[in-house]
């Protein structure tokens, strides 16, 4: 399979070139898409969804959270009580239907596990804090303002490398080889057979971009699973379908950007050691139709090294396509 890369003649991109390594960047480093590798989502428009799985979690986060905090304060209860564990299973020990807390109940089976009154009515109160509207009311806001950075934490967090399908297109020429003054080196992944995919294993994640209108992402399937993470009620199906709904989502732009027969590696940063990517599979270079005659020089030094051909650009008679003439 062939990928095309479109460059400016500068000494960094012919040191790319000639080292065969493609440069890294983040995502934000695109100017160009403001909203490149993004997740689109309104949180004004999720709040009723997102508070609804916090009214359903919430008898399973208190009871882990009061555990620990008394913990914390040297109280252990005896969880190994058969009868005690079944109350904390069912829920019922802590609160009624309308999640009120059912002090009573506490105290007689907090007393019957061994712990003493004093300390009964210390969890208790430790209960009531964290049930509190103001307590919870911020636990949420945190939650959400982690969400509303979450896009530029992804941005941030990978490194990405462009590549497209075709040599013959006029907006990439203009765009990113500086109206035809630059070149365009073709890359061949079938020598993979040769080199050996072990090697090469981040072509994983050389993937195609997706061009469409994007639905929004349902930002309360990732509060509830990262709620039954921290329960360590782990589904591992539901990770998988969150991780590819996110996956597809940040590889998705604007139909309009669909010009471009984007494919593209994205690669999590805490994976490199630094922003030059090997990646030895050039196999051409095709020199743009108003490069300089110097610069042309400059390819074929850099091709005569790799042993590939070099391509000059040119209109056809009637200047109605590009011809590629070797030299």
């Amino acid at each position: 399979m062939f990928f095309t890369n479109f460059r400016e003649c500068n000494t960094d991109n012919f040191d790319a070139l000639e080292n065969q390594y493609l440069w890294l960047v983040k995502a934000k480093e695109f100017k160009e898409d403001l909203f490149d590798s993004t997740i689109y989502f309104d949180i004004t428009k999720q709040r009723q969804r997102i508070g609804k799985i916090i009214e359903n979690r919430l008898p399973e986060l208190i009871i882990d959270t009061v555990k620990k905090e008394l913990a914390k304060k040297g109280i252990h209860l005896n969880i190994s009580d058969a009868d005690f564990q079944k109350n904390i299973e069912q829920k019922k020990i802590f609160l009624n239907s309308k999640s009120q807390l059912k002090k009573q109940e506490i105290k007689k089976h907090l007393i019957q596990c061994g712990l003493n009154p004093h300390k009964t009515n210390q969890l208790i109160h430790t209960m009531n804090e964290i049930m509190s509207k103001e307590s919870i009311i911020a636990k949420s806001k945190a939650f959400l303002s982690k969400l509303n950075s979450l896009n530029e934490i992804t941005r941030e967090s990978h490194y990405v490398s462009c590549l497209t399908l075709k040599k013959d297109n006029d907006i990439m020429w203009n765009q990113y080889a500086l109206d035809r003054t630059g070149f365009c080196i073709a890359y061949d992944i079938s020598r993979l057979e040769n080199l050996g995919f072990d090697k090469y294993q981040f072509l994983y994640s050389l993937q195609p971009m997706i061009y469409k209108r994007r639905k929004q992402f349902d930002i309360s399937k990732l509060y509830d699973f990262a709620i039954s993470k921290y329960l360590r009620d782990k589904k591992i199906s539901e990770e998988k379908n969150i991780v590819l709904e996110m996956n597809i989502q940040v590889r998705t732009k604007k139909p309009e950007y669909s010009y471009e027969n984007e494919w593209r590696i994205m690669i999590e940063k805490i994976h490199m050691k630094n922003r030059k990517h090997f990646f030895p599979f050039a196999c051409a270079i095709y020199a743009g139709l108003s490069i300089t005659e110097q610069n042309v020089i400059k390819l074929k030094e850099i091709a005569l090294k790799l042993n590939i051909p070099v391509y000059l650009q040119k209109l056809n008679d009637s200047k109605s396509e590009y011809v590629y003439t070797k030299c």
